[in-house]
């Protein structure tokens, strides 16, 4: 049975970042892999009319619902696979899922340790499509941070000692930071970690990799699972004083062999998450669900 893809998201919340890239974002890199046609591809915030299709529920979908409203999905002769992304499962929580997708390597293992009696599948996260596409590198060296401020690690003192510029990108209406990107030669990807905060993909590093730009990041596990452990520009100091030399350091480095050497663990993490490679691991998932 060939069964229709269709990715759900929330009515209401089916506008949040997680759900456009994840949803929408994810249809449409399917749909011009080629890897299905048109009419074999969807997108809803109205799940209850499909029948007998692969339905990847989005987070959206998951925090306006709860999990109790999957068993209804799953009656019309659907398969049911969740994309909860960084939401929160507590180990060993019932979810009434065929398929279980996971967004970041550390949420794979989670649920392969977890679950292990529901297929896990690893879509990687991608960089919005909207980016600019890669050009050339910037000549000259300068370190910007890309995301939501109130995650950003002493924002203040790194404005003051001048090592950094800061753009807020945390809402998937405004664009108007994507265009800044391309002049950072670094990406300043640490952040604060909030007690709601579950899995979180490698998002700023995505984004860096797919503009050709270096991180400078705490020596996380999906970090490390991205970039390799001896990736050089790692903090082990998350301290003010400790992103301070971390961020000098990768400035003296610019241009150096291991500017080169992260400008290859770079070049590696943009590969891995390319619109090629995110399609393919969308396609084995649906080759999961029988279709």
């Amino acid at each position: 049975m060939s069964r229709k893809l269709v990715f759900v998201k929330g009515l209401r919340l089916g506008r949040l970042g997680s759900a456009y890239l994840r949803c929408d974002q994810l249809c449409a890199i399917v749909a011009r892999s080629g890897l299905l046609d048109a009419d074999d591809l969807g997108v809803t915030d109205r799940p209850e009319r499909a029948r007998d299709s692969l339905l990847v529920v989005n987070k959206s979908y998951l925090m306006e619902n709860g999990a109790a409203a999957l068993g209804q999905l799953r009656r019309n002769g659907n398969v049911v696979a969740i994309d909860p992304v960084d939401l929160k499962i507590a180990p060993g929580a019932r979810i009434d899922a065929d398929l279980l997708i996971a967004s970041s390597r550390m949420q794979e293992t989670f649920f392969r340790e977890h679950f292990p009696s529901r297929p896990t599948v690893y879509v990687p996260h991608h960089a919005d499509l909207r980016l600019p596409a890669p050009g050339e590198p910037p000549r000259q060296f300068g370190t910007g941070y890309f995301g939501a401020l109130y995650n950003a690690p002493f924002m203040e003192d790194l404005v003051a000692a001048g090592l950094c510029t800061f753009h807020k990108a945390d809402d998937p209406a405004e664009t108007g930071w994507m265009q800044e990107v391309p002049r950072y030669a670094c990406h300043y990807a640490a952040r604060s970690w909030q007690g709601f905060d579950g899995f979180k993909p490698f998002t700023k590093g995505i984004i860096a990799a797919r503009c050709g730009a270096v991180v400078v990041v705490d020596r996380n596990p999906e970090a490390i699972a991205a970039l390799g452990a001896d990736y050089p520009f790692y903090i082990d100091d998350p301290s003010l004083p400790g992103i301070h030399d971390a961020l000098e350091r990768v400035r003296s480095a610019f241009g150096s062999d291991p500017w080169d050497a992260a400008r290859d663990a770079m070049t590696r993490l943009a590969a891995s998450v390319s619109e090629a490679a995110v399609a393919e691991s969308v396609i084995r998932l649906r080759r999961h669900a029988g279709g």
